[in-house]
């Protein structure tokens, strides 16, 4: 039976935690569980409790009846407490909206909204099925409100933008136990560069950050009912079908749910709930071929090592945090106040953390700084507003005030944005401010500039492609140009990003001088005539088979007899060899014993897409390199020690109709280190001919 006063346990199951029983004096509701005069009941059968005298209770339950005394407060407090949170809430919305933008990256998805529209199918171009988005569950989300407007741009920020505000609302209204920490958690949001910045770029940030807030919140929800089980279960695959890689963070709080019932019935909800991310990768299969987007195929089949990609991945850390060190500092914080209190729910939300922090290493972080920090600085952010720290009044605000001071002085900070922004540098890591890098023509502060926006060149080129009567473009920035050019234009991006073929090739410069999310891909000969005339005239037999199976998936008919089963040879790793045949093709080999002269080496030589390699007959430090070659194409120059790459330097040449001389200055980590081979590739693959190569001492940039 139920006692007066203290904390009473079932005791059919101790496991089963402390419930408070009934006190007229002391009942309440916790917002994150059950009411206090509830009484338990198993298989129909009311449970007995047995009363815990108040002197046993222990320090951590009377904390907890604390921290539930403190959350209602966020929601009870007086009309001055509500109206200082929601001048914080104003004040966050006022940071978003001044610094909303929409970035070149988000109008690949747009492009496929766009022919999806106009009766075209999910597709890139209309004449291929390709997956070219990495968010199915955000293009879902924006597509009927672009139906509804027939615009993009201000449809896209206003989306954005509320997502946003109700992530906000969700931490600061359902998650936070106290007034402070919802305060606290509001204000780390508004000074955090990366979060801000990703609040309104057209990209799946704000979708996923709010469903997060949704998972946290019935997260930490003090109940094991298969109900909640299955609501996690749902959200973390909304989660996950928003983005694949989101899985790392939500999965050992999920796992840890389940752990608290570990039977099959749990397996069967948490089963039922993941049906909407297994129903789209079965659509995914059938109707693309693969499980997974083309972009992953182009950003991870790079033959770049995986130490490479974590040393990159290292510098992204670093460069995300000298950019923006609120950030991080709101993400260390949340670490160790997870730690401290050994909680073990707090504690499989820092194992989501470190996952992925790990997990961002390997892959080698992005090119957009901050874009990859929001998922951990919400779930660290949600941590500090459930914990117990910082408890006293002085403590919260000295906490809130710190967390204001650092993202001022950072030099990025968000509520500092002016119409004047712009940071067009790019690191050499290759690590750039994206909003910073398109903010001047692509953002709600400059939109009344202009008569079209975005007024980003690259977006003006396609307006004029579009108005021209050419059907192939070739080019690597293909977000802007590739949405405005319409669907007439079939775009062939070096990159791979969009294209299914040299999604499967590696990356031209894998050896040395790549840049993250930028992986160059040789376009083969006789690829570009394939794909504007429909008939397979690639030159490379090898290469050319493949195509042909591959040219099956994308576009025969979804259930075409044959093409169901080239679905399972491509997955299976079936023509795989065909694709080892044309990347391993050895370079044509030349030996230069006088390099200052040009002379030893049996020049004039031609080349094809497997490259030429000059071998030098030691390791120079030349730094003046000229070099006689065909024009019309463009070439990566790797320069290498042995087998291993130093840095790379592409040259452009001019007419195809004439052979073209460059000078360049070596780059200087390979003549510092020494150099004793390099590797030229086209950029078009075909045959091409090196006519003369000269390396000279002289400074930099001489004579």
């Amino acid at each position: 039976m139920l006692a007066e006063g203290g904390w009473a346990w079932p005791t059919g199951d101790r496991r089963a935690g402390p419930r408070r029983t009934q006190d007229a004096k002391m009942a309440w509701t916790h917002p994150h569980g059950g009411d206090g005069n509830r009484v338990a009941s198993t298989c129909g059968k009311r449970e007995d409790y047995v009363t815990v005298p108040l002197h046993r209770q222990t320090a951590a339950s009377i904390a907890d009846r604390t921290e539930a005394r403190a959350h209602v407060g966020v929601v009870r407090q007086s009309w001055a407490a509500r109206a200082g949170l929601a001048a914080v809430i104003l004040f966050f919305i006022i940071v978003v909206l001044r610094n909303a933008w929409v970035s070149e990256d988000a109008y690949i998805t747009f492009r496929t909204v766009d022919n999806w529209l106009n009766g075209f199918g999910l597709r890139w171009d209309p004449s291929e099925r390709v997956q070219t988005y990495t968010h199915p569950l955000w293009l879902f989300v924006v597509t009927p409100f672009v139906a509804a407007t027939r615009e993009v741009f201000y449809t896209v920020i206003v989306v954005c933008a509320g997502l946003s505000l109700a992530t906000a609302l969700t931490l600061c209204l359902g998650v936070a136990r106290r007034l402070g920490a919802a305060i606290l958690a509001v204000t780390i949001l508004s000074f955090s560069s990366a979060f801000v910045d990703y609040s309104t770029s057209g990209l799946e940030n704000p979708l996923t950050d709010f469903l997060l807030g949704l998972f946290f919140l019935v997260y930490l929800q003090d109940t094991t009912s298969l109900r909640r089980i299955f609501a996690l279960s749902l959200l973390a695959a909304l989660g996950v079908l928003n983005r694949m890689d989101t899985a790392v963070i939500l999965l050992p709080a999920l796992c840890y749910s389940w752990s608290r019932h570990r039977n099959l019935k749990a397996a069967a909800v948490v089963a039922l709930g993941a049906v909407p991310f297994v129903s789209w990768e079965v659509f995914s299969l059938l109707y693309y071929g693969f499980l997974f987007p083309n972009t992953a195929y182009a950003k991870l089949n790079t033959g770049i090592s995986g130490w490479a990609l974590a040393a990159q991945g290292l510098v992204y850390l670093r460069e995300c945090s000298l950019h923006d060190p609120l950030t991080t500092l709101a993400i260390v914080a949340g670490l160790g106040t997870g730690l401290r209190h050994r909680d073990w729910k707090l504690l499989a939300i820092v194992v989501g953390i470190l996952l992925h922090l790990v997990y961002l290493v390997c892959i080698g972080g992005d090119f957009m700084v901050g874009r990859f920090m929001t998922a951990p600085l919400l779930c660290a952010t949600v941590i500090l507003s459930v914990s117990t720290w910082p408890s006293r009044p002085r403590v919260c605000l000295a906490t809130i005030v710190l967390a204001t001071a650092v993202g001022l002085v950072s030099g990025h900070a968000p509520c500092l944005t002016s119409a004047n922004y712009s940071n067009q540098t790019i690191s050499a890591s290759g690590v750039a401010d994206e909003r910073g890098f398109y903010f001047q023509t692509a953002s709600l502060l400059v939109s009344g500039r202009y008569s079209e926006i975005p007024a980003h060149p690259w977006a003006e080129t396609g307006r004029q492609m579009r108005r021209t009567n050419r059907r192939l473009a070739i080019s690597q920035n293909v977000g802007y140009f590739g949405y405005f050019a319409g669907p007439g234009v079939h775009v062939v991006d070096y990159l791979a990003l969009c294209d299914p073929l040299l999604a499967r090739l590696p990356a031209m410069e894998r050896m040395a001088g790549w840049r993250i999310g930028h992986f160059k891909r040789q376009i083969p000969e006789g690829y570009a005539d394939t794909v504007e005339k429909g008939r397979n005239a690639i030159v490379d037999s090898n290469l050319a088979a493949y195509y042909d199976k591959l040219s099956i998936l994308i576009h025969n008919s979804v259930l075409d007899r044959g093409r169901l089963i080239e679905i399972w040879n491509f997955n299976t790793g079936k023509y795989d060899h065909l694709l080892r045949a044309y990347v391993q093709a050895p370079p044509v080999v030349v030996d230069l014993t006088n390099p200052g002269a040009g002379a030893g080496a049996r020049l004039p030589r031609v080349f094809d897409h497997a490259g030429i390699r000059i071998r030098l007959p030691g390791p120079s430090v030349g730094r003046r390199l000229s070099l006689t070659i065909s024009g019309g194409d463009a070439y990566a120059l790797l320069f290498c020690r042995g087998s291993a790459g130093i840095d790379s330097q592409w040259v452009f040449g001019g007419s195809p109709l004439a052979r073209v001389e460059r000078k360049m200055d070596v780059p200087e980590a390979a003549w510092r280190r020494g150099y004793d081979n390099i590797i030229i590739y086209s950029l078009e693959g075909g045959q091409r001919t090196l006519y003369e190569l000269t390396l000279r001492p002289g400074p930099i940039s001489g004579p």
